[in-house]
Parts: structure tokens; sequence; C-alpha cells
């Protein structure tokens, strides 16, 4: 009984929507990702 509780409230938490954070744009999170993309292909090549 109480597992079903703890999951249904689980459940509400996760439809509420999340705030954007301020600041952050497309353009950010492409250059982030861009940045990441670079480091694991960096990465991959030296692994081999």
């Amino acid at each position: 009984m109480e597992y079903q509780m703890a999951s249904q409230e689980a459940e509400k938490e996760g439809d509420e929507e999340e705030e954007p954070v301020p600041g952050l744009d497309i353009k950010t999170l492409r250059e982030c990702l861009g940045g990441i993309e670079k480091s694991l292909k960096t990465l991959n090549s030296e692994g081999t």
C-alpha cells in the first residue's frame, strides 16, 4: 500500500513542467553539444 502511494506521488511530481533555465537558449546548447561531441571523438580515436 505504501509503495503504491509513493509511486503515485512520484508520477505527480514527474507530470509538472520544469521551468526553463534563464539564459540557456538553443545556440548555447548547440555550442555545448559541439564541444562534447569533439571530446568524444578525441577519446574514441585515442582508444583505438
